[in-house]
């Protein structure tokens, strides 16, 4: 196992072959095995992006835990990589364009939270909270009602808005997925490998376990567990955003023990920050080790 700040990168699948040890830093073409990157091991705390081509440009990948395979889409293609610590716990917090809120002090991220599923009209109201935004600033589409309703065009206009660079303020991108149309597993999956193709992180957030709104939730959650483009997930512990304690109500057939074997990092949205201890420890219990929260209130 790699230190406690350190990655190990490998030639071959399952931690074997040729091994590189890597501390934070950026690392191009000539600092590294060029095209031969097949599996790594990451401590807690850190973030690994692979690129497939020099000097940090092309597709890319994010890895925030050990991996012994890091898929056929970027098996041996590595030409440099960015290895970030992310300084300890997520503290983000949803900041609501129409009632900003007050950020506790040492937020890592703010996510602007306009409740559309229209990216464009999410930009549009998103930009008087934008600058105010603490740690990394993200955006966020979707929400549950009808204006958060994801359907195959708004997501093709998601991808278009990602492509045309009109994201560049931000650092990463929250899906709020609670109600959408059956059968756009496929293209939930395009929108967040467009998203890391142009550098932006990929937040995924979802109505307790699973989408209350959409017909076949299971099978969404399932893609969405093998997704490596996908950097956190974050179930809501709450259905009102009032409760004075975290609701660990399961729903649509999703356990929460089916978040084990999730690629991405575990980051719970709660009420209050101060519920946050209650739920890391329900999640340790069921095999999962959850890397920080978001606030909602």
């Amino acid at each position: 196992m790699s230190s406690s700040n350190q990655v190990i990168v490998y030639d071959d699948s399952q931690y074997r072959g040729f091994a590189q040890t890597l501390d934070v830093g950026n690392y191009d073409w000539g600092q590294i095995h060029n095209d031969t990157i097949s599996s790594l091991r990451v401590p807690d705390g850190m973030r690994v992006t692979l690129y497939s081509d020099t000097h940090f440009q092309g597709k890319s990948k994010t890895f925030t835990q050990d991996t012994p395979y890091v898929g056929d889409d970027f098996n041996d293609i590595t030409s440099s990589i960015i290895v970030e610590g992310l300084g300890g716990l997520i503290k983000g917090y949803w900041d609501k364009t129409w009632s900003p809120g007050n950020p506790f002090t040492d937020a890592t991220l703010g996510i602007a939270f306009s409740g559309w599923a229209d990216l464009s009209q999410a930009l549009s109201d998103s930009a008087s909270v934008k600058n105010q935004l603490v740690g990394d600033k993200y955006i966020s589409v979707g929400g549950g009602n009808a204006n958060g309703r994801f359907d195959y065009s708004k997501i093709e206009r998601i991808i278009a808005v990602i492509n045309n660079g009109q994201l560049s303020d931000y650092k990463g991108i929250a899906f709020d997925i609670e109600e959408c149309d059956s059968g756009l597993t496929q293209k939930f999956r395009e929108a967040f490998a467009t998203a890391k193709n142009n550098h932006l992180q990929v937040l995924v957030t979802v109505s307790h376990s699973a989408p209350y709104g959409a017909a076949d939730a299971k099978d969404l959650m399932t893609a969405f567990f093998a997704d490596g483009n996908i950097d956190y997930l974050s179930p809501q512990l709450y259905t009102s955003g009032n409760e004075s304690q975290n609701d660990y109500t399961e729903s649509m057939g999703v356990s929460w023990t089916d978040y084990a074997g999730a690629k991405a990092a575990m980051v719970p949205s709660i009420v209050q920050a101060g519920l946050y201890n209650d739920a890391k420890n329900f999640f340790q219990q069921r095999g999962i080790n959850t890397k920080g929260f978001i606030q909602w209130a």
